[in-house]
């Protein structure tokens, strides 16, 4: 099943731009330093990636513009027939968010593994705690940052941006679901993330604290993780009981 889903959606020229644009936005602050990269930490150019370019505040565009559409694209274009005649109702639906989940969390995973490759490639000098000591992170009120080269923290971003992508791609797909329009799938939801993100300002259920989990606003690293998987169960239910009714 999700052989045959990426292969359907990396098909199409929109998500290939799509994921393109978004990978520009990520890697521009470290393209424009190309030439000095050596001069930083890992941790800095991580950091650089994204605190300092355009990716983070359009975020929630790039799993939703991309994974979330394909409901509506079947049920417009009549192939969710021959797709229901197959699976069933429950199946399709379950495929569906299952789908949505591991191909959206996937993609957002993809974007910060990158970030740490490049990191890793370029970064030359050490890290250190004063260098650690400066971003006044979360994960360093755990000491996070440093045990083990980072590298739990490191992991924990991983996994915070896997369920920012299933996040936002269940909340695409409600809408897909909804509205049966593959534009409004596409702006919705980036419209909603900026709205929470204006009106949530220096709250811990900002959207935009909760990709990286760094803000010291956030109560705990668990508060960050309890709520993106609560996020999670919920819209899957969520878009599990409008498909059914859909359909």
């Amino acid at each position: 099943m999700l052989r045959s889903e990426m292969r359907r959606i990396w098909r199409r020229k929109v998500s290939v731009l799509i994921f393109l644009g978004g990978l520009l936005m990520l890697l521009r602050p470290l393209l424009v330093q190309l030439p000095d990269l050596s001069r930083y930490s890992f941790f800095e150019l991580y950091m650089f990636a994204f605190a300092v370019g355009d990716f983070t505040p359009f975020a929630a565009l790039f799993p939703s513009a991309v994974i979330s559409t394909v409901f509506a694209e079947d049920y417009l274009s009549g192939t969710i027939r021959m797709a229901l005649i197959r699976t069933g109702r429950k199946r399709y639906a379950r495929n569906r968010i299952i789908s949505t989940i591991v191909l959206g969390g996937g993609m957002m995973a993809f974007y910060v593994i990158l970030v740490l490759i490049v990191g890793a490639i370029f970064a030359k000098s050490p890290d250190s705690a004063e260098g650690y000591a400066k971003t006044l992170t979360l994960w360093g009120r755990y000491d996070l940052a440093l045990r083990y080269g980072g590298a739990l923290m490191y992991a924990g971003k991983v996994l915070l941006a896997f369920l920012f992508g299933a996040v936002w791609g269940l909340f695409g797909l409600v809408v897909s679901v909804v509205t049966t329009n593959v534009y409004s799938t596409t702006i919705v939801p980036l419209g909603v993330y900026m709205a929470l993100w204006y009106f949530l300002d220096m709250n811990p259920l900002n959207p935009i604290y909760l990709l990286r989990g760094d803000s010291t606003i956030l109560p705990s690293i668990g508060f960050v993780f309890a709520v993106q998987l609560s996020a999670v169960a919920a819209l899957s239910i969520l878009s599990g009981f409008l498909m059914l009714r859909k359909l």
